[in-house]
């Protein structure tokens, strides 16, 4: 099967080349930022970045192919690996009605590897050509369809436990009919924007800051409310039981006595459920162009035989 799959894309990518006579072929280096129910948060302001922080931003590594239909449009294949990782450690404040005190108190965290293959069309604000000297730099606003792979893990006596088989907020328990246990795999929207410039006939740098709106709200095992320690016991007998319970409720490492036990409470909320999870990609990339040693004359139209030449 595997090598059925690979033979076939081998295939495929010949024939598109052929085909296009105008493509490229690139890898880039970037971040990946988590934008979700856990991690960094600045209260002070409550701007597109105020859940940005260094400490879970991530670094990213992006291949992709890339077919110019003409000096206006183009379409790119990609694939992304990456992490991403929430952390309410970093959410520090003395302040207790707000949120970052929240966040804190709450505790919870977990990482993920995050592997993502997209199809976007890139529309070029001005005339561009990769490879052209005349048409070679402009910004440009893309969109598509894609599929994203996720995993969260959290740590748990020294090792990294995989959250979703689990049921941290009772997915799978009779008394939570209406929670399922959410999949790895989910659809996601591409959003970006950036700026290609061509520094050869051959090479292009590409610039890229993106957006991914998805449609789950637990790519970090976090949405609903808290489940009591009992109903995982029951559920799963002493020893994974508490184990469940102890991965999903983690005040009590910041509140050993249990004074705002409340705010954690089953039935209280743990995450936000009105909002999907979404994250943010930035990368600097670098792709040679196949084709023509003429990168213009793709787009030239064919005259027949005996017409004029009109430049």
């Amino acid at each position: 099967m595997r090598k059925g799959i690979l033979t076939l894309v081998m295939i495929s990518f010949i024939a598109i080349t052929a085909w296009a006579q105008h493509s490229e072929f690139g890898f880039g280096l970037g971040t990946t930022t988590f934008m979700g129910d856990l991690g960094k948060h600045d209260s002070r302001t409550s701007t597109y970045f105020g859940d940005v922080g260094a400490g879970i931003t991530k670094p990213s590594l992006t291949v992709w192919y890339r077919n110019t239909f003409n000096p206006r449009f183009a379409v790119k294949t990609g694939f992304t690996l990456s992490q991403i990782q929430g952390d309410d450690r970093l959410a520090k404040s003395t302040d207790r009605s707000s949120g970052d005190w929240y966040r804190s108190y709450r505790n919870l965290r977990f990482q993920s590897v995050l592997l993502e293959g997209s199809v976007t069309g890139e529309v070029h604000i001005l005339r561009f050509i990769p490879g052209s000297l005349t048409h070679r730099w402009t910004p440009y606003v893309s969109t598509g369809v894609g599929m994203v792979y996720f995993n969260p893990k959290a740590d748990y006596n020294g090792e990294l436990v995989a959250l979703q088989p689990l049921g941290t907020e009772g997915q799978g328990l009779e008394q939570y009919p209406d929670r399922k246990k959410y999949s790895l795999i989910q659809a996601v929207i591409p959003i970006a924007m950036g700026v290609k410039v061509n520094v050869s006939q051959r090479w292009t740098i590409t610039g890229e800051i993106g957006h991914r709106v998805t449609f789950t709200d637990y790519m970090d095992d976090v949405s609903s409310t808290y489940v009591s320690q009992d109903d995982f016991i029951n559920a799963y007998g002493t020893t994974q039981g508490q184990m469940i319970y102890e991965l999903s409720h983690r005040s009590n490492e910041v509140d050993p006595d249990g004074a705002y036990g409340a705010i954690t409470a089953p039935g209280e909320y743990r995450g936000n459920p009105n909002g999907n999870d979404s994250y943010l990609c930035g990368s600097i990339s670098i792709s040679f162009r196949f084709g023509k040693k003429d990168p213009e004359s793709f787009f030239k139209p064919k005259l027949k035989k005996g017409n004029p030449v009109v430049d």
